[in-house]
């Protein structure tokens, strides 16, 4: 998978929700259906991740980390600031 649009209009949106008072861009994730990919992407920054980094092995930890899902979030959570 490469940059998705659709999961950056997603980022887009928990960025907007970061700044309104009582919404939380995990609320805004789990309506949007990416929480649960949203987690596993952050729970996959392991020790494997950094074995991986220390070997230089770059292929094997874009897959691992689920890279660009995100890229694509992280870019919109950046515009929208």
């Amino acid at each position: 998978m490469k940059f998705d649009l659709t999961t950056m209009l997603k980022g887009g949106a928990m960025g907007i929700a970061e700044v309104i008072p009582g919404v939380s861009g995990g609320t805004i994730a789990f309506i949007s259906g990416i929480y649960e990919r949203l987690l596993n992407a952050i729970k996959s920054f392991d020790i494997e991740f950094f074995n991986l980094l220390l070997k230089g092995r770059f292929a094997a930890l874009i897959k691992k980390i689920d890279f660009w899902f995100l890229l694509s979030l992280l870019q919109g959570w950046q515009e929208a600031w």
